[in-house]
């Protein structure tokens, strides 16, 4: 085992979305927090662009919660939270002048399956080019990709590179439905979760090793090594919880981020 020993629960530091039985509207907090986080990218980091992920677990937790209000509504106020707030900055995400927004969340399982994205995103006045996670879905613009571990009942079961490397090599061999939709690939250090590992124990997830970092660096060099591959997300900066930041640690150094510039710098690689 070549990983850290793992954090403690809930010790990284992140914007926390509200629950559906908060009664909250749709982000109040949540919107407040990530507002900051895009002013600070608006007038001080001038050379970055951020775009936000619509967490597709909401919508299971506002039906769960059996509220008054609907899976749909809650997509479509989502977005239209998402244009009022952060569509028109300067630096947020845009593909040939729309915004982007990413819907995180296997494309066919409920509730994600269930709202219809182009009714919710009928009434903007910036329609968003959506992006589905692993495939593309009949509503979407494109798709990225993000580290694909699958549940087992075994604990610290290791997923092989072998796999992770076809399942990537399948996600970029696969043709986006219609000529210039986006494609984002990705590259990530490893995963270890955390989140099951003494409460859902016949959900634990597999592991991906970092590989004294041979992981990041191959995962980074695939993406970039596809010409039609549009946009390349890290993943993920500090999400300690599942083993995947290249936030600088005691453990690993500044390793990932010196992978980053050197391979960035590589000839041919942008």
């Amino acid at each position: 085992m070549n990983d850290c020993p793992r954090p403690m629960r809930g010790h990284n530091v992140g914007a926390r979305r509200p629950g559906a039985s908060e009664r909250a509207p749709a982000g109040t907090q949540f919107c407040r927090v990530v507002t900051a986080i895009a002013n600070v990218v608006e007038h001080h980091l001038v050379e970055m662009r951020f775009a936000l992920c619509f967490d597709g677990h909401s919508l299971k937790a506002v039906a769960d919660a059996k509220t008054a209000e609907d899976p749909q509504r809650y997509a479509e106020r989502s977005l239209q939270l998402a244009q009022r707030e952060f569509f028109a900055k300067k630096r947020y995400l845009t593909h040939n002048g729309q915004p982007v927004l990413l819907v995180f969340g296997w494309p066919d399982d409920k509730p994600v399956s269930k709202v219809d994205w182009s009714a919710a995103r009928k009434n903007l006045t910036l329609k968003p080019l959506l992006l589905s996670q692993d495939k593309q879905s009949e509503w979407a613009d494109g798709t990225f990709l993000w580290p694909s571990p699958s549940k087992t009942g075994e604990i610290n079961h290791t997923k092989p590179w072998s796999e992770v490397e076809r399942e990537h090599s399948k996600f970029y061999s696969t043709p986006r439905r219609n000529k210039g939709d986006i494609t984002m690939g990705v590259a990530f250090p490893g995963f270890r979760d955390v989140y099951c590992d003494d409460n859902c124990p016949d959900e634990h997830m597999e592991v991906i090793e970092r590989d004294g970092g041979g992981t990041y660096r191959k995962t980074l060099r695939i993406a970039l090594s596809h010409e039609h591959v549009q946009y390349v997300q890290i993943a993920t900066w500090n999400d300690w919880n599942e083993g995947t930041h290249i936030e600088p640690s005691v453990c690993f150094g500044n390793r990932e981020l010196r992978a980053t510039h050197e391979i960035l710098n590589e000839p041919g690689s942008l």
